[in-house]
């Protein structure tokens, strides 16, 4: 049910743990971070040496990481977290928005099996939301409701062009080493530590 890490931009992750995130997370990855106004996204389906030197080479920014362990969808670039859900221009001031998940969803995935329930879920529910409205994200409110909609046992991180960084369920992750993860269960956080 996949990995997904907020990292603050001083924080380093030995060669090891990358590994133990990697092995019990193989069917792809991804990054977003923020430099120079722009939302930078990087996915690859790749071997443990690239998850870790593509990790590497990008150590020295604050990101949102996810590592995928398949559940709804082909194991493919396309179902590599994270997904698009408004271009820059949609999104106006908020700009360009991206979106990672962990834990599985259950709305709508029989539509097109292929596609992750996280594309479900952007297309069916958040897209469409904002879309019309791309700012009220911002809103603490709204990011409640969705929080509650996709439940405790889900998590998502979004990131914006703008600068936005928002966990929805963060209070169902752990802080560990200096970072953010969604979870204990996809990673040996006693061989880690």
């Amino acid at each position: 049910m996949c990995l997904m890490i907020s990292k603050p931009a001083n924080v380093t992750f030995h060669d090891t743990w990358l590994k133990d995130f990697y092995t019990s997370n193989k069917d792809g990855y991804g990054f977003m971070y923020v430099e120079d106004g722009k939302l930078h996204i990087h996915k690859a389906v790749s071997t443990e040496e690239g998850f870790v030197q593509a990790f590497k080479s990008r150590e020295d920014r604050e990101m949102l990481v996810h590592l995928r362990m398949r559940t709804h969808g082909d194991v493919d670039l396309h179902n590599c977290h994270p997904y698009e859900v408004l271009t820059r221009e949609e999104g106006g001031e908020l700009g360009a928005l991206w979106l990672m998940h962990n834990g599985i969803l259950t709305q709508g995935n029989e539509g097109d099996k292929s596609k992750s329930d996280t594309w479900h879920y952007i297309q069916k529910v958040l897209r469409p939301i904002l879309l019309q409205h791309p700012t009220i994200l911002r809103n603490n409110t709204f990011q409640s409701l969705i929080a509650e909609d996709i439940g405790s046992s889900n998590r998502f991180g979004l990131m914006s062009s703008s600068g936005d960084t928002i966990i929805l369920n963060k209070h169902s992750g752990v802080d560990w080493n200096g970072a953010w993860m969604s979870n204990t269960y996809a990673w040996d956080a006693h061989s880690a530590g």
